[in-house]
């Protein structure tokens, strides 16, 4: 009986041990960054861009429309992708933030606390330390939703604060089969729901959440979007390749008073 005891002692222990070593090494560890080069080809003088599509709920074997899609996405990189090099001509005109959103939905114990507390502790010394003109978040989940999962309540006390007080301009994310835009009605944050890559029509609609709806579409899709030094354009786009929606917003040029 006691050396069962001793047994079970020494496994929270030793469980407490990793734990206590996992806390340092998540604090001392700086996040991982990644850089996309600018596309340096343009036409008519236009401004050096970034250019990338968002899509989710990826299917496979081609269910669910997915071959359609491809075809029309892989028209859409034709038309508006070209090749780059490692110039970095607009260095610091975007930055993009990876949350993973799924600890925050499912937080039920003291030790996944503590791990959201990091989370958000780390999340907010890279807002601080970014200087892009445009902030860029992706998570999983939604923020603003009115399909079939709606808002996500978790995200919306512990990341949307974050993103309005460090001047996020987009919220980017799938979990919800269908395609929306809503606006933050306190600030000049645009939520971007993409998670129509495969299975769709659901046909599940809060229609309570509507606040800032934008656009919704049900069916399958998917998401571009284009950045300059000063200019945001998002369109969104159906598995025939049609314009369904399209956004853009302009960012004027800082001024020095010197």
């Amino acid at each position: 009986m006691a050396s069962n005891m001793f047994i079970k002692i020494a496994l929270w222990l030793v469980l407490a041990l990793c734990f206590f070593l996992f806390l340092i090494t998540s604090a001392k560890a700086e996040l991982q960054r990644f850089e996309h080069p600018i596309s340096t080809e343009t036409k008519n003088d236009e401004p050096l861009s970034l250019s990338f599509l968002v899509i989710g709920d990826w299917g496979r074997r081609g269910a669910f429309n997915q071959s359609q899609l491809t075809s029309q996405m892989t028209q859409h990189l034709k038309n508006h992708f070209s090749k780059s090099t490692q110039q970095r001509a607009c260095k610091s005109s975007a930055e993009i933030f990876f949350v993973d959103t799924t600890p925050f939905v499912k937080c039920t114990s003291a030790m996944q606390r503590v791990i959201l507390m990091i989370g958000e502790q780390d999340l907010e010394s890279a807002f601080k330390e970014s200087m892009a003109k445009w902030k860029i978040v992706v998570g999983h989940h939604a923020i603003r939703s009115i399909g079939h999962h709606g808002d996500t309540q978790e995200l919306i006390r512990h990341i949307l604060p974050l993103l309005k007080t460090y001047d996020v301009d987009f919220y980017m994310n799938g979990h919800d089969h269908c395609l929306e835009h809503i606006s933050d009605r306190e600030s000049p944050i645009q939520f971007l729901t993409s998670g129509a890559g495969s299975k769709a029509w659901r046909g599940n609609i809060k229609e309570e959440n509507g606040d800032g709806l934008n656009f919704f579409y049900d069916g399958q899709g998917f998401m571009s979007v284009k950045l300059t030094q000063f200019e945001a354009e998002i369109k969104f786009y159906d598995v025939h390749g049609k314009v369904l929606h399209g956004w853009n917003k302009i960012k004027q040029p800082r001024h020095s008073s010197v």
